[in-house]
């Protein structure tokens, strides 16, 4: 029997589920060829043993296009849908409440809590006009719907976050 293999072309195929597990694996082994195997098997979303029986040139070509993707600038999506709910970006950090602060900095560094950090920086869109939009108060008990969020959002957020604390700390 043939597995179809599909190979995600842009990061918005990955999501952050499929990606935690493939961070999860790799910070406990550090043999290339099973990384391989679990980078196809968990992003192209194929079984062990048809992976296994990919040919070592087909094998090649797919890790090359996923590592080429994450070597990518992320850049910040404000807004998305996910299972046809619109979710927005918080408009204002400043007005972010401590506990949204503290769960957002506890997290945003940590993979297996970054659902946590997502949860608190996009949240569904209650009320848009044009390219302003409010969005529901935070509810950490929601923070599962977001398990599926694509990873080019995830990155780029942080990658934002990033670098807006480097500029604030040169002020």
């Amino acid at each position: 029997m043939k597995s179809s293999l599909t190979v995600p072309s842009k990061l918005s195929e990955i999501t952050l589920k499929q990606y935690r597990k493939y961070i999860k694996i790799s910070e406990n082994n550090t043999d290339p060829y099973f990384l391989q195997c679990k980078m196809i098997e968990i992003f192209c979303n194929l079984d062990s043993k048809s992976v296994r029986l990919l040919k070592l040139s087909s094998a090649e070509k797919v890790v090359n296009t996923i590592n080429n993707m994450f070597e990518d600038k992320p850049r910040l999506i404000r807004t998305f849908k996910l299972d046809g709910i619109e979710y927005g970006l918080i408009p204002q950090l400043d007005d972010m409440s401590l506990g949204e602060y503290i769960d957002l900095d506890k997290n945003i560094g940590d993979w297996d809590n970054m659902i946590i950090a997502m949860n608190v920086l996009y949240r569904p869109i209650s009320k848009r006009i044009g390219e302003k939009y409010l969005i529901n108060d935070y509810n950490i008990e929601t923070k599962e719907r977001l398990i599926d969020i694509p990873i080019d959002i995830v990155l780029g957020v942080v990658f934002f976050l990033h670098n807006l604390g480097i500029e604030l700390s040169k002020v």
